[in-house]
């Protein structure tokens, strides 16, 4: 189906300037055909962050990329107090913004039983790796690459790269990466300037924050606090429609997720799994009664073993609380054969409430 699709990123913040910007390039929430996708860092280092998250909220026909600020926020809420670079980075404003001065101390120490919490994480977990059309592959920094002498190559396997990869991904900078672009889409991206096109493109300046327009690239970061501008780019493209797949869980899993506590589900790689793909839905039935909740799948992450995958993930995010990483990945073993886990490898799919 043809979308229009109203990019933007690297609001941090700023909910006045995005709504001029969004007005001006004409997008309409109410318009069917008109997709809203943000390519992360949300929040941090403007004043607006709240409103930010309400709009965002609102919006029923949007694709929400992570940034690396959307890690560093989670970050500072699982460690309960501010970092230095918390406070380089805005990120005291935006806690201040959701809940208020007083949600911060004089030690920097965060009010993690601030009930709010758990809502702004379910927007954070709600955001994807990527989002990818037909001609367009959306993220925030850059995709899984290698740094090598040659500098940086794109992993083959970049759509089912390990979630440690693709956070480290979030922090590449295009002008790091580029020209190592994909060979047949266009790359779109933000988290860097688009002022350093300048560095490849003579007829630029350094202070022009438009959209650069590189070789299988789009950068669009406007550096929107420095600079006070902020891009909307106005493309149009097939976007295939999301599938829904359904799985069944044990009773104890099903509440986990349910309750939102659960937030990556582990398999095989197999045959079936390889057709779950970011921002498809999974029904999850649970086997006693039947019950059923939905979930988005905002990644998809292979390893060569459980033992590998449960290295990069929490035991509560994986739905084992109690047990240790290396227990949970016995339990895994138990439950697959060697032989089935050497033949496919594990699959972590990261998942959010609907």
């Amino acid at each position: 189906m043809k979308k229009k699709l109203f990019v933007v990123t690297d609001v941090h913040g700023h909910y006045t300037l995005l709504m001029q910007k969004l007005r001006e390039a004409g997008y309409d929430k109410n318009n069917e055909e008109h997709l809203l996708i943000s390519l992360g860092d949300h929040f941090d280092r403007g004043e607006e962050s709240l409103q930010v998250l309400r709009f965002f909220r609102s919006l029923e026909r949007k694709v929400l990329i992570r940034g690396n600020h959307e890690d560093l926020i989670e970050l500072a809420f699982s460690r309960g107090y501010l970092s230095p670079a918390d406070l380089h980075n805005g990120t005291d404003k935006t806690i201040r913004s959701f809940y208020g001065k007083d949600a911060i101390d004089h030690r920097g120490t965060i009010d993690v039983e601030c009930t709010a919490f758990a809502g702004v994480l379910a927007f954070i977990h709600g955001t994807a790796d990527y989002f990818e059309t037909e001609n367009y592959i959306f993220t925030h920094g850059w995709l899984p690459a290698r740094l090598t002498d040659q500098g940086f190559v794109l992993d083959s396997n970049w759509r089912t790269a390990p979630t440690g990869d693709w956070r480290r991904a979030r922090f590449v900078g295009w002008e790091e990466a580029y020209p190592d672009a994909m060979p047949d889409k266009t790359v779109v991206c933000g988290h860097h300037p688009c002022a350093y096109g300048a560095g490849f493109d003579n007829n630029r300046n350094w202070r022009d924050y438009s959209p650069f327009f590189g070789k299988g690239l789009i950068a669009m970061d406007a550096s929107t606090y420095t600079s006070g501008e902020m891009n909307v780019l106005v493309l149009e493209d097939e976007v295939k429609e999301p599938a829904l797949h359904e799985m069944t869980l044990d009773d104890e899993y099903f509440e986990a997720v349910k309750e939102g506590s659960k937030k990556v589900e582990m398999r095989l790689y197999d045959e079936k799994r390889k057709r779950i793909a970011p921002l498809d839905r999974i029904l999850f039935k649970k086997k006693s009664d039947g019950q059923t909740v939905e979930v988005l799948v905002t990644g998809k992450h292979r390893y060569p073993d459980f033992v590998t995958l449960v290295m990069d993930h929490s035991p509560i995010e994986l739905g084992f609380p109690h047990l240790s990483r290396l227990e949970i990945a016995e339990k895994m073993e138990s439950i697959y054969s060697k032989e089935k886990i050497s033949r496919y490898g594990a699959l972590a799919l990261s998942i959010a409430l609907c």
